[in-house]
């Protein structure tokens, strides 16, 4: 079943069950999902999981700036509601690889560990990383690239080390 499936029939299941906040949240990203169907035409799951993602980096950020602000200017209410819509987005987005996992799974894939090590910088082979990880997605699962920019940082510093 597609991502916007499962978003539809959640949807469905929030009706009939009565939970609004988190029938209108969905509702919202699968609008955005629609719009931008309508300008590119089909899109995949992972860019459906990628709506997900801007929706609850958005979220995210609007907590940090309400937690810098003084207590008496917002409600504990307010701060709840947002958690609330972050767990709803975590629902549809998968789990990714944590830094040790990818770095231990670096070190047993030859190709990975030759790219990572002869690139003539950690951006570089940043992105050399990526491309194979994304191609052994059997091994890996889902990565974030920020997550694969830290463990290619740790795994060439610790091969540094070695030599």
């Amino acid at each position: 079943m597609s991502v916007k499936d499962k978003i539809k029939e959640k949807i469905t299941e929030c009706m009939k069950s009565g939970a609004g906040f988190e029938r209108d949240t969905l509702r919202t990203v699968l609008g955005e999902i629609q719009s931008l169907e309508t300008r590119q035409g089909k899109i995949t799951d992972e860019e459906c999981e990628r709506i997900f993602i801007k929706f609850r980096v958005g979220v995210e950020q609007n907590i940090m700036i309400l937690q810098d602000l003084p207590r008496h200017e917002w409600d504990m209410a307010v701060l709840a509601k947002m958690e609330k819509e972050i767990s709803i987005y975590d629902e549809f987005i998968p789990e990714t690889m944590s830094v040790d996992d990818i770095v231990d799974n670096m070190a047993f894939d030859g190709d990975i560990v030759e790219v990572v090590l002869k690139a003539p910088s950690d951006g570089a082979a940043t992105g050399m990383a990526m491309k194979l990880i994304k191609q052994k997605s059997d091994i890996f699962g889902k990565v974030n690239g920020k997550d694969v920019a830290e463990a290619v940082k740790i795994f060439r510093s610790r091969y540094n080390e070695v030599i």
